[in-house]
């Protein structure tokens, strides 16, 4: 399903798991912790752009997964996409 702004604090908990396992993994990963507040203020503009595409997984109607896939436009002839996160 296509996430929306009300799926923020869902999405902010599911990423903090998974820089928790990516940490685990790479304890110099480059990862930059947001609060719920500081996510939102980066991030939500995106949710309404049409290069971007938020995902939200449910199972029984709880939110179990999420990503976002969005298009990088660089100074080259063709145009990419890159899955940004996935959990």
């Amino acid at each position: 399903n296509p996430a929306t702004v009300q799926d923020l604090p869902a999405i902010v908990a599911m990423r903090d798991r998974l820089n928790a396992l990516e940490r685990a993994g790479c304890p110099q990963a480059a990862i930059q912790p947001f609060t719920l507040e500081q996510f939102t203020a980066h991030w939500s503009a995106s949710m309404s752009n049409p290069n971007f595409c938020w995902r939200i997984v449910e199972a029984e109607g709880h939110p179990v997964g999420f990503g976002l896939i969005y298009l990088n436009t660089p100074q080259v002839p063709r145009s990419a996409a890159y899955i940004h996160w996935a959990y």
